[in-house]
């Protein structure tokens, strides 16, 4: 479902310049606006930053284990052997 969004006093030259943005991107103003809402929604919440420094505090990570994962990893994967060591 969705719904309508308006933005009342929006000065002019702001209106001109998302326009132009728009228009630089083959997009309508709605369709631009539409995307960047979309993006912006997109991003964590401070909620969802602090919830994830929760759970890393509660298991931190072995450096020399993340190393060796990484490490395996490059040497298996599809470009074995292309990464220095």
């Amino acid at each position: 479902m969705s719904v309508n969004i308006q933005i009342r006093d929006v000065p002019e030259e702001v209106r001109d310049r998302i326009v132009a943005h728009a228009a630089d991107r083959g997009l309508s103003m709605q369709g631009y606006l539409l995307g960047m809402l979309n993006q912006v929604a997109g991003r964590p919440t401070r909620a969802d930053w602090e919830a994830l420094a929760a759970v890393r505090d509660r298991a931190p990570v072995d450096m020399n284990a993340a190393l060796a994962a990484i490490r395996e990893g490059r040497d298996e994967g599809p470009n074995a052997g292309e990464y220095p060591r």
